[in-house]
């Protein structure tokens, strides 16, 4: 085996990466060998600040700070695409190669191979402040079929968005907790989703097709 000193490494499936300040390489993760190398300025001057978020398909994508996302080829370090402003704080891959995500009032979308993006605003930012106005803030969820399982940030309820018809389909009360953080864990292994409270209590629901909890 190997190791490395003073280095930052990210393993992602099959794939390592290794980054020290604006540099980053990607290794052999059998023998630590260096495949190919980038610095980050070279392709964004105003920026140092990035993180690995996953391969797709021979794309490696990165958040560059929290506004712009780009995609390299995962075998040579070639920049294919970048997009910005973008939302970086809460994305996840669905099955068909999209990162997608939510926040307070808006969806967004960005194909893997593409970087074709596509951001929707499903409420006027104004409604943050009506009464009962379910604010998603998390920076972890769940996708399952076409919805995007996730939990206001001010109550305890739970919230099905709908990516098709881009608004919530459902929600759920949990009349035995205050809240679920945004900072707590939310996993669904089928059918059961699971979510800890903000007193670290577990709550494990059954969720059935074209129902929910």
């Amino acid at each position: 085996m190997w190791s490395l000193e003073n280095i930052s490494l990210c393993v992602i499936g099959d794939y390592c990466f290794s980054r020290k300040k604006s540099n980053f390489k990607a290794r052999n993760i059998e023998t630590g060998e260096v495949l190919w190398d980038k610095t980050i300025t070279d392709d964004f001057p105003e920026s140092t600040g990035y993180k690995f978020l996953t391969v797709y398909n021979k794309v490696l994508v990165m958040a560059i700070k929290d506004t712009t996302l780009a995609g390299y080829d995962v075998d040579t370090g070639e920049l294919l695409w970048s997009v910005k402003k973008t939302n970086n704080q809460n994305l996840l891959v669905d099955e068909n190669g999209k990162l997608r995500g939510i926040s307070i009032t808006s969806y967004f979308e960005t194909d893997i191979q593409t970087g074709v993006y596509r951001r929707v605003e499903f409420a006027p930012y104004e409604a943050f402040n009506e009464p009962g106005f379910f604010s998603s803030e998390r920076d972890n969820f769940v996708i399952i079929d076409n919805h995007i399982i996730t939990t206001d940030f001010y109550s305890n309820r739970i919230g099905a968005f709908n990516m098709e018809t881009q608004q919530y389909d459902w929600f759920y009360t949990e009349e035995n907790a205050t809240g679920f953080p945004a900072s707590r864990p939310i996993k669904y292994f089928e059918p059961y989703l699971c979510l800890i409270d903000n007193e670290d209590t577990l709550h494990i629901y059954e969720l059935r097709k074209q129902e929910h909890v």
